[in-house]
């Protein structure tokens, strides 16, 4: 069963192993030419099991059907290893109102390592990467046939991927403030079950591969209006008065991220060390005074921390950010409660966290009044914390 699967993958036409050809979608060429394959003999990184990377999903994916780039939503539920070098999907589709649950398989048809590695802004990945690449696959995804309008999803998929220095394999978002940045890339056809008729069809998460004049976004993807109607209406993140790209940030609770504090050598003096995701982080500040608040904010596998210390009268809260395992403090945000907090009592601080291009603005509350606003620069870490 094994050699008959292996004898299939590698029979499927492989556009990766070999130069260029007329064949190869542009989409897929600088992939190409940045990376190379892994040889049959590295067993080690072929048999990796990229299941987590396939089925991630924090951000859900983006998608288009038809040449009038009709809005379609694609959605992955279980994505399983096989014995061979595919992958068993299960997910559903959904154009306008109609959606359709498909089963599949996702094939690998080359495991490529990029020729120099990317370290993300600032290098602030660099001496943390072992092997760096991409993943080239083959798809065939079946829609269930006593569905109305269902059919055949088949193309090409390109997703990234990185293995630290403790031989872990992640999802690769080192680059995820780059402007062109995409990950988990699927385009090919939808073919009807019922007429036989193809249709372009492509979906991604950040962006859409082969998406034409469909995406005028320049930090991010944004809908061209001229097809705004297709389904895109209020899909798209907003934009502020200045025309700047914004996105929120989601209040999750610390366990989201596995975010705990403790105190370390209170006798001299003491420091707090944060861990986050199982990695712990030493931080600066001294937090041995007032109540501790910990508040969690997460965007596409980024998150923001605010360790506050809260009183009667005021409240300060550190804020760090943390991406790829890398803890950065940006600064602090100071909070009074008003004059009348004797007689009306104290009111509960809240936050509201959005990216503007390479800032970070944190608007404080105090109950539903707007009590401050805060900006931080993400571009130029320079308090990176090991």
């Amino acid at each position: 069963m094994v050699a008959v699967a292996l004898l299939l993958l590698f029979t499927l036409p492989n556009l990766c192993r070999s130069q260029k050809t007329d064949e190869t979608p542009r989409w897929l060429e600088p992939a190409l030419a940045n990376s190379h394959s892994v040889p049959m003999a590295d067993q080690a990184l072929l048999n990796r099991d990229f299941s987590s990377v396939l089925a991630d999903k924090r951000t859900a994916f983006i998608g288009y059907i038809g040449p009038d780039y009709y809005k379609m939503d694609i959605c992955f539920d279980t994505v399983k290893k096989e014995p061979d070098a595919s992958y068993r999907v299960t997910g559903s589709s959904k154009v306008r109102t109609n959606v359709c649950t498909f089963s599949g398989f996702v094939r690998i048809s080359d495991i490529r390592e990029l020729n120099e590695p990317e370290y993300g802004a600032d290098d602030f990945m660099k001496g943390r990467i072992k092997r760096q690449g991409v993943c080239i696959a083959r798809y065939r995804l079946e829609e269930s046939r006593q569905q109305k309008g269902s059919g055949v999803f088949s193309g090409i998929s390109l997703f990234r991927w990185y293995i630290d220095g403790d031989n872990r394999l992640h999802y690769d978002d080192i680059n995820d403030d780059a402007d062109n940045y995409a990950n988990n890339q699927f385009a090919g056809t939808w073919k009807s079950y019922a007429t036989g008729k193809e249709k372009r069809c492509a979906w991604g998460q950040y962006r859409i591969p082969g998406s034409g004049d469909l995406d005028i976004g320049a930090a991010e993807f944004s809908v061209n209006p001229a097809y705004a109607a297709n389904g895109w209406t209020g899909a798209d993140s907003h934009s502020n008065r200045t025309g700047e790209r914004t996105s929120e940030y989601t209040c999750m609770p610390p366990d989201a991220v596995n975010a705990s504090y403790k105190i370390i050598g209170k006798e001299s003096g003491a420091y707090y060390c944060l861990s986050i995701n199982g990695r712990e982080h030493r931080i600066p500040d001294m937090i041995d005074y007032g109540e501790l608040d910990l508040k969690v904010y997460t965007r596409n596998g980024s998150a923001l921390l605010l360790i506050g210390l809260t009183d009667y009268y005021a409240s300060v809260y550190f804020v760090y950010h943390c991406h790829n395992a890398v803890l950065t403090r940006l600064g602090q945000i100071d909070i009074e409660q008003p004059a009348d907090v004797e007689e009306r009592g104290v009111r509960k601080v809240s936050f509201k966290v959005a990216r503007e291009n390479d800032k970070l603005v944190v608007e404080s509350y105090l109950d539903d009044a707007v009590a401050g606003k805060s900006e931080f620069t993400l571009n130029g870490f320079t308090n990176k914390i090991k």
